[in-house]
């Protein structure tokens, strides 16, 4: 179907987003996917009422598309609504690079303090097994983000992963997600115990595949070790691979990033995605962005749109999208996949329209009302002495948070039931 669109009211390129300033654009979309409007009008709206860039307005409507049979809607089965994601955060890397805003923390020497987290970290994840139990609730996806998880030692990542796959029905998971991130800390034995406890989807993240990039930005890696580790991963047997781009690095060109993806789609990922750099307060980058060489605005426009066009070649889709303040030219991060290969909780988390319990230090836990899709929060500190001290504390917190929304429901007393969503919605849009 041809798509047809308003080019009176395109905005110029300093403001490809219009009027839009939120993280989560494509929340708009499905609302009023929900009230049953046709993803075309839906168009007209988005470049009418938000002067949004009647290419921008596609991919936002695409990536709502092609994530929509994973979003809860207002005719969700109530199986389905009492199901959460979990995400358990580790705050440790082995270095912090350039641009990273992440609340995490230089991996210690000690390895006694490294024990002291884990130790709290398997309160926490005891005290949520028996949060799901009261509840009720069941487990849709696993996510172990950080930091990078996998920069712990071998015999402690192999602990995490054995308490984690005793603690949950990893079977029954739909996913179950390592964020590896850095190339140099993947190893055939801690894919083993990834393995072993379960996971079946990995991220191996070079940023950038140029190595003077690597090395101003901190990253302290070797290009070739990114090669090195996907084939490591795939010999592992894990079927399900992410790989992370930024576009915008300081002293990169357009052709520096195509030729970064180039080598990234060699390996043939299941999913990409690509950030634009953001720069935001209290990074290296930030701090010394006076001399970093960055990119002008309409050179990173040109590597995002670039890279765009050479990943859906490649065969994948957009299927979740988010914004974040201070990046050049107002632009945005995406992520695509091989149509079934998608991110389910990369999805849960954008979209907020199911529950994320979390865990670990700086964790933030959303309690979904589907009534209007509101959220209640609690947030874990950023700061792990904080975490390991507060921890029976915070447990108790989220515990409120969680029992406040689904056992009220349990009881009767506000239950809302749900019929499972019919409406064949890709059949609308092209």
């Amino acid at each position: 179907m041809a798509i047809a669109v308003n080019v009176e009211n395109q905005m110029n390129d300093d403001r490809p987003w219009g009027l839009l300033s939120g993280v989560r654009p494509a929340k708009i979309v499905h609302r009023r996917l929900d009230q049953g409007e046709h993803p075309q009008d839906i168009l007209q709206y988005l470049i009418n009422r938000y002067e949004v860039s009647p290419s921008k307005a596609k991919l936002l409507i695409e990536v709502a598309m092609n994530n929509r049979c994973w979003v809860p809607g207002p005719a969700t089965a109530e199986a389905e609504r009492l199901q959460v994601s979990l995400y358990l955060g580790i705050t440790y890397c082995s270095t912090r690079c350039a641009y990273c805003s992440f609340p995490s923390a230089l991996l210690p020497v000690d390895e006694e303090q490294i024990v002291c987290l884990l130790e709290a970290i398997g309160q926490d994840i005891q005290a949520v097994v028996k949060l799901l139990s009261t509840c009720g609730l069941t487990v849709r996806t696993l996510y172990i983000g950080g930091g990078t998880p996998t920069c712990l030692p071998d015999k402690l990542f192999a602990q995490l992963m054995i308490r984690l796959a005793s603690a949950f029905d990893i079977a029954a998971l739909q996913e179950f997600t390592v964020e590896a991130g850095r190339p140099d800390s993947i190893s055939p034995e801690k894919l083993q115990f990834m393995r072993q406890a379960g996971a079946t989807r990995i991220s191996v993240n070079p940023q950038t595949m140029k190595q003077s990039t690597l090395d101003r930005i901190g990253r302290r890696h070797e290009a070739q070790q990114t090669v090195d580790a996907f084939r490591m991963v795939r010999a592992a047997g894990f079927e399900r691979v992410n790989m992370d781009l930024i576009a915008g690095l300081p002293g990169e060109t357009a052709a520096d990033v195509k030729s970064s993806l180039t080598q990234v789609l060699v390996q043939k990922p299941e999913n990409i995605t690509v950030h634009t750099l953001a720069l935001k307060r209290g990074t290296e980058l930030t701090g010394r962005q006076a001399a970093s060489d960055l990119p002008e605005p309409t050179a990173v426009r040109l590597m995002v749109e670039q890279s765009a066009l050479q990943i859906k070649e490649a065969g994948m889709i957009p299927y979740y999208l988010y914004r974040q303040k201070n990046s050049p030219g107002n632009l945005e991060n995406v992520g695509y996949a091989k149509p079934g290969s998608e991110c389910v909780y990369n999805i849960d988390m954008i979209e907020e329209r199911r529950t994320i319990i979390g865990m670990g230090p700086s964790a933030a836990s959303k309690a979904v009302v589907p009534n209007g899709w509101r959220l209640d929060s609690c947030h874990f500190p950023k700061d792990i002495p904080t975490y390991i001290r507060r921890i029976g504390e915070l447990a108790h917190k989220r515990e409120q948070l969680i029992k406040s929304l689904f056992m009220v429901e349990k009881s009767g007393c506000c239950r809302r039931r749900f019929l499972c969503r019919s409406v064949p919605y890709h059949r609308l849009w092209p």
